[in-house]
């Protein structure tokens, strides 16, 4: 039973890209799926590769090889459990078929077991985009010994027990917190973009605080070693091929492991059937407030947005970087450096003005709150096309939630630059008036998908229609080109 089980939660890992439709997938289909996850997971080992070949002969010629691993071991346990531990919290936590298999004669540590073995597959392949170009890099500028060979490859397969006993303490933590809450998905979205905004930071910060972590080799090893034990001893027994240092780390990941297993498995019924009290909305009598069908519609489509979390990362990422770009541009302003630039670059202000409004038309891209807004309403369409409301309505209150929820963060943004950059008139004009929300509603008004309940991330059949609604609003929209051609013939 169990085996069937680990079974049935891969088939769901491995079809969990083509979920929400109830058509099979094309072989053309497949085939660009492939495509697309072979060149998404060679830039990741690509850059992994970089980093590793930077840093590999600074720690070898100083005598720091072990932390070569150990800052390997490191970036692959951060690495795994920020990819995994949402999924850790709906795959064993929150899981809608928990219930189900309970009433089913399987033993609830069965259950649990096959859920764990899922989530350890998915660290594996994860740990696998680090540790194959670490791993090569290091082997072909130095070599590796036997004994270090086989450690590698037994710390590889030990490693993400040690991710998944902590992301099974940190999902557990995160399903207590947001279910006693009564806006639950506020804590996702939060937590979402904060880990986004750390990757976000690390991408553009490593190549500075890998030259630090160069410099400082010997203070950050003594800082490994005394705080982070278990990464010493990966880095140890992989690089001197030290079987006792190995089994030290090998102790640190299976028994937390083995501990919180028991621990969640002694537990699993409750766990999965508690009712953990969510906290209710109290009613308390007032007047009603008499609305419109637009305004409506458009409360609906806000609500719709702020209730999903997916749908808030994946569709409205650009309403936080807007006002965030635009602190930044006026913080460097502040400190002169960027001020002399553009004097310099641009004295009269006649390109900085498009170049604030290529940066809002970047920023707008990413706002794509309405083009998923008609197929993810699904067979419940029907809902709305059963009330007294003409089509056309139904669907510009679309346009107008995107309106509603952009409008403010472009504006905000617009004032910054407006404060901060030294433009001429026209930019000034353009920059104020790039409000071209309704480019991103017309192309899905065209073709959507209603033929299954698709969460906004789950929407391939129409993700090219999806792409267009973004180039659409890439920063060559009409005012940057009417900016730039005004000026190129003056």
């Amino acid at each position: 039973m169990l085996l069937t089980l680990i079974r049935i939660r891969i088939k769901a890992l491995l079809s969990g890209a083509a979920s929400g439709s109830k058509k099979k997938m094309t072989k053309t289909s497949k085939i660009l799926y492939t495509i697309l996850a072979v060149y998404v997971v060679a830039v990741f080992m690509g850059l992994f590769g970089i980093i590793f070949y930077k840093i590999c002969d600074a720690f070898v010629m100083t005598g720091l090889g072990w932390l070569y691993f150990g800052f390997m071991g490191l970036m692959i346990f951060l690495l795994c459990f920020i990819g995994s531990v949402f999924a850790t919290q709906n795959q064993i936590f929150e899981a809608k078929d928990n219930e189900m298999l309970l009433a089913m004669p399987i033993r609830p540590r069965d259950i649990l077991m096959s859920r764990m073995v899922s989530l350890l597959g998915l660290n594996l392949v994860m740990e696998l985009m680090v540790i194959i170009p670490g791993a090569a890099v290091f082997i072909y500028k130095h070599g590796i010994t036997f004994s270090g060979a086989l450690i590698l490859i037994l710390s590889t397969l030990l490693l993400p027990f040690m991710v998944m006993a902590v992301s099974a303490l940190a999902g557990w933590l995160i399903a207590l917190i947001s279910s006693r809450m009564r806006r639950k998905n506020a804590v996702v979205t939060v937590l979402t973009v904060i880990m986004f905004g750390a990757y976000m930071y690390i991408c553009f910060m490593w190549q500075k605080y890998i030259d630090i972590l160069i410099e400082n080799g010997e203070a950050v090893g003594d800082a490994i070693k005394k705080a982070l034990p278990p990464f010493y001893h990966f880095g140890r027994g992989i690089f001197d091929g030290s079987f006792a240092s190995f089994a030290i780390f090998a102790v640190c990941a299976i028994v937390p492991f083995a501990v919180v297993y028991w621990i969640i498995s002694a537990s699993f019924v409750k766990i999965a059937t508690a009712n953990r009290g969510q906290k209710k909305i109290a009613y308390k009598a007032k007047a009603m407030k008499v609305s419109g069908q637009k305004t409506a519609l458009v409360r609906k489509e806000i609500q719709h947005f702020f209730g999903s979390p997916s749908y808030m990362f994946n569709a409205g990422l650009g309403l936080v970087f807007m006002p965030v770009v635009a602190a930044i541009v006026w913080y460097q302003m502040r400190k002169d450096e960027l001020a002399m630039f553009l004097h310099v670059m641009d004295p009269d202000g006649s390109l900085t003005g498009a170049a604030a409004c290529a940066i809002l038309g970047l920023m707008a891209s990413l706002v794509t709150i309405s083009a998923p807004s008609v197929s993810v309403e699904g067979k419940t369409m029907w809902i709305l096309k059963s009330l007294p409301v003409r089509a056309s309505d139904a669907l510009m209150t679309k346009a107008y939630a995107h309106v509603v929820l952009s409008l403010p963060c472009i504006a905000l943004a617009a004032v910054i630059f407006e404060i901060s950059l030294d433009m001429d008139i026209l930019g000034r004009i353009m920059t104020v008036g790039f409000f071209d929300w309704a480019k991103t509603v017309m192309p899905n008004k065209a073709k959507p998908h209603v033929h299954a309940n698709l969460r906004p991330h789950e929407r391939k059949d129409g993700i090219f229609l999806f792409f267009i609604s973004v180039i659409l609003r890439l920063p060559v929209g009409s005012e940057t080109d009417l900016h730039v051609i005004f000026h190129t013939y003056k």
